[in-house]
């Protein structure tokens, strides 16, 4: 793990990453190496080959994972080299946490020449979060997901900024444990609320207290 290393001057500390083999001269730039690819990498957990676990929270019901595959070079046919990868382990983090908010990010090289000299960027293309339970089949939103990114990527050629792609470096994926609003029974209101005699709280004895309300909400025929 990086950590840091204290100075004996006042007002400026120096603090160094032990495992990227680098110093800062300021709190805020290791800050920011923490957040950088390169700290991500020499701090991700091997899964299993080309799958790693870069960080995870709250007994892993928020993790983040990435996927590589050196032998895929544009992102069409990587996408597609990774699907079962990413579905598999998208599908066994459900089977423990039944839900989940899913996003994918896949960042990839990009060059342009500026004064004949040769400039090379990391990009990245991420999906929107959705939604995915037990019952969701796996493969028609990867694929979805996969064409958002993929039409984005395209679109980044296609404006006018000079890059054109050179190689895919790995595929990121977010998963987020997600536990949807479910319906209960009959709860008193607040007398503050209940006042203002302006809201449907139907008492039952059962878990259906919102279908009720819409049922006394429509008048009868």
């Amino acid at each position: 793990m990086c950590q840091e290393i204290p100075t004996k001057r006042k007002h400026l500390e120096d603090v160094a990453s032990t495992c990227c083999n680098l110093s800062f001269s300021c709190r805020r730039q290791y800050r920011g190496h923490l957040r950088s690819q390169l700290h991500v990498s020499n701090n991700a957990q091997v899964l299993e080959e080309g799958i790693y676990k870069t960080a995870s929270s709250f007994k892993n019901r928020i993790a983040t994972y990435r996927i590589t595959d050196s032998g895929k070079a544009d992102i069409s046919t990587f996408l597609e080299s990774v699907k079962l990868k990413t579905c598999k382990l998208i599908h066994d983090t459900i089977s423990q946490l039944n839900s989940l908010k899913l996003q994918l990010e896949l960042f990839a090289y990009y060059t342009k020449f500026i004064n004949d000299e040769e400039l090379i960027q990391l990009k990245s293309f991420n999906t929107k979060y959705v939604v995915v339970t037990v019952s969701t089949v796996l493969e028609n939103v990867y694929d979805q997901l996969a064409d958002i990114i993929k039409n984005k990527s395209d679109e980044f050629q296609e404006k006018d900024s000079g890059f054109a792609f050179s190689k895919v470096s790995h595929l990121e994926i977010n998963l987020n444990s997600f536990k949807p609003i479910e319906g209960s029974s009959y709860i008193k209101l607040p007398p503050n609320i209940e006042a203002r005699k302006a809201c449907i709280n139907i008492k039952c004895n059962d878990n259906k207290c919102f279908a009720w309300s819409l049922m006394a909400a429509v008048p009868l025929i």
